[in-house]
């Protein structure tokens, strides 16, 4: 089972390598590689795919941490429907997501592409939530608050 599953996965990751490999002449070549960072619009992208992926750590950082370290501190007997909330992103379907936020956004955000950064921030959610849950689940973070208090 665990051959047929590893299977399924290298094998299209196998075919693609190959793919952008292959030369014209039908032997193997890096020529595609070596004309990517030249090709028009490659630096756009890549300027853009970094600034959409640095706002959206940033923005979920931003929510996250707050929303978890209160919740932890302050409201403990919400951290159960919190769970729930930010499990949402994963049980709803991303195409429902899309259509709920393109009827609330305005007309101007709709065309910027930093639309999408607030989308990953929604579908990212979860996993951050949990992730920053779990490490303040390990510490003691009421103590920490207090001794911090009275510094």
């Amino acid at each position: 089972m665990l051959l047929l599953a590893g299977a399924y996965f290298l094998i299209p990751l196998y075919a693609g390598l190959k793919f952008s490999l292959q030369g014209v002449s039908g032997g193997f070549s890096f020529l595609a590689f070596q004309k990517l960072p030249s090709a028009p619009g490659f630096s756009a992208a890549l300027t853009l795919s970094l600034k959409l992926a640095v706002a959206t750590m940033v923005v979920s950082t931003l929510l996250m941490v707050p929303t978890a370290i209160y919740v932890h501190v302050r409201l403990p007997r919400l951290r159960r429907m919190m769970d729930v909330v930010t499990i949402l992103p994963i049980v709803i379907p991303p195409i429902v997501l899309i259509v709920g936020v393109l009827g609330v956004f305005p007309e101007w955000a709709k065309a910027s592409p930093y639309l999408l950064s607030f989308m990953y921030v929604i579908l990212a959610m979860p996993f951050v939530y949990r992730s920053l849950d779990a490490g303040l689940g390990a510490i003691d973070l009421k103590t920490l608050t207090e001794a911090s208090r009275s510094l």
